[in-house]
């Protein structure tokens, strides 16, 4: 059995970074990038109901290390979970030997590390599950604290109005060692010097 691993939201500043590993599942599947919401939302229906894991990695906790070392525990804890033939994992990293070498004293088995794993269907299907839950999650916090967000990215326009005028006032959903998070409040500071 092969096991796909990837992410969604490392790349955002507001909300949790969400992993999944899903096995493969026997059908064409391809990148979460490569689909609409509702299609990826017709996918997930049927990928939800093969094996997999999925975690939510809060922004606390993406704070407290760096993102590889915490990326590359969460894969390992999931991949426990599987007794795999071969566990295809979109490496994070830009140095794959090095995140290889770390994921595998932490999994015994055959891994793949590679960059745009999503060719395999099971990565990409793991990337299914992992960005629904992800807008999932985006979703309720619109919803409870009462605005639009945007995506979480900072190529998003609303992600860029929000995080101007709601830093302050949210600081828990957003990632606060982040340097566009830090300039503003910098900027801030700088007023009342």
């Amino acid at each position: 059995m092969n096991v796909g691993v990837d992410e969604a939201g490392r790349g955002c500043i507001i909300g949790p970074l969400v992993m999944a590993a899903c096995v493969d599942p026997g059908f064409l599947v391809k990148d979460s990038k490569l689909y609409s919401k509702k299609q990826r939302d017709e996918l997930f229906s049927k990928l939800v109901c093969l094996p997999h894991v999925a975690v939510s990695i809060p922004v606390w906790v993406l704070e407290q290390g760096n993102m590889n070392d915490i990326e590359c525990l969460v894969t390992s804890i999931m991949l426990s979970h599987f007794s795999f033939t071969t566990a295809y994992v979109d490496c994070p990293s830009i140095n794959l030997k090095a995140y290889k070498t770390q994921l595998s004293k932490l999994v015994e088995g055959n891994l793949v590390v590679q960059h745009k794993a999503e060719e395999h269907h099971c990565v990409a299907a793991a990337s299914i599950i992992a960005k629904v839950y992800r807008d999932q999650t985006l979703a309720y916090l619109k919803k409870r604290y009462g605005v639009d967000c945007g995506s979480g990215y900072l190529s998003d326009s609303k992600t860029q109005d929000f995080l101007k005028k709601n830093w302050a006032k949210y600081p828990k959903i957003f990632r606060r060692h982040w340097k566009p998070y830090k300039d503003l409040c910098q900027s801030t500071l700088n007023q009342y010097v």
